[in-house]
């Protein structure tokens, strides 16, 4: 399978990816899927060298919340088991406050966290990544 793809690719969301590209970006560019290299983005247009194809607005930004009741419990759990949370603070509370009102159900999360919408969600895990087991050849 190439750089070391699961046997999942077919669930990257290219077609999803390819609809946001049409809509938000003229279809441009097209989002395709390799065995060696997995999702790829594809001209499908002529581009003058330098010329910016498109920009896009971060997604999601989570920056450290000292005050905030959920991000001092993640600051504890790393704290208190770096084994597990071996990661600095801030990538898990990245992930934490990625999460919409039903992830989130009716406890400490639900007060202490600002959810996100389930369509900003869904392009945050298009981003996903299997982990590569080596970087292809090309």
């Amino acid at each position: 399978r190439g750089a070391g793809f699961g046997p999942s690719m077919e669930q990257w969301n290219v077609g999803y990816v390819n609809h946001f590209l049409a809509e938000v970006h003229g279809g441009k560019v097209e989002c395709k899927l390799t065995e060696k290299k997995g999702r790829i983005l594809v001209s499908r247009s002529t581009f003058r060298v330098g010329e910016v194809i498109f920009e896009e607005r971060p997604l999601h930004i989570a920056t450290a919340a000292e005050q905030n009741e959920a991000f001092k419990v993640v600051k504890k759990l790393c704290k208190k088991d770096p084994d597990t949370f071996y990661q600095e603070a801030i990538w898990y509370w990245a992930a934490v406050s990625s999460l919409t009102t039903e992830d989130l159900g009716d406890g400490l999360g639900r007060k202490a966290l600002r959810p996100i919408p389930a369509e900003t969600q869904k392009r945050i895990l298009c981003l996903y990544h299997e982990p590569s087991s080596k970087p292809s050849a090309e």
